[in-house]
């Protein structure tokens, strides 16, 4: 007796397939915002982290700053400063639509926020160069570390994601 086997093909499954295919870009972005949606108050409860109070004496970064702080009334901020709380309310974290999907998108819209929590710059050295000694020996963070984790955390959970969306059409 001769040895076969049958192979049946559902076609609700290719037809099932092509269709997410074509609608690729816009999985991809739902499944990006569920995403985002996922590591968006862990990551936003991180960027508002405040250090305690100022630590005294100011360290300086130059002469010049500490003349110009006072000439100009702390900045025009008064002296002493006092938190006002608008660096963490600056914070803006959300999905952006692109031609291919979306991407997301983490800045602070403080003018100052450079000099306390740094850049996104690619480079270390440029991305934490604006930020003043005094508000790191305050105990203020830089923003990039935290970004990156969340960030590099968001791309397992969208590739968990992504791959779920499949894995019905791979049985």
């Amino acid at each position: 007796m001769p040895v076969s086997f049958r192979v049946t093909i559902d076609p609700r499954a290719i037809t099932g397939l092509i269709k997410t295919l074509d609608q690729a870009q816009e999985l991809s972005f739902r499944l990006l915002q569920d995403t985002f949606r996922e590591i968006e108050p862990q990551l936003r409860d991180e960027l508002n982290t405040t250090p305690n109070k100022v630590k005294y004496p100011i360290q300086w970064t130059s002469d010049k700053q500490r003349k110009a702080f006072f000439a100009s009334n702390g900045f025009g901020k008064g002296i002493p400063y006092k938190r006002t709380g608008t660096l963490n309310r600056s914070w803006r974290l959300f999905v952006a639509r692109e031609p291919n999907g979306g991407k997301i998108v983490i800045l602070n819209t403080a003018p100052y926020s450079k000099f306390v929590v740094g850049t996104f710059a690619k480079n270390d050295e440029t991305a934490y160069k604006y930020i003043q000694q005094f508000h790191r020996n305050t105990g203020w963070q830089p923003a990039k570390p935290t970004a990156e984790f969340w960030v590099r955390e968001a791309l397992v959970i969208f590739s968990d994601k992504l791959q779920d969306a499949f894995l019905g059409y791979a049985t």
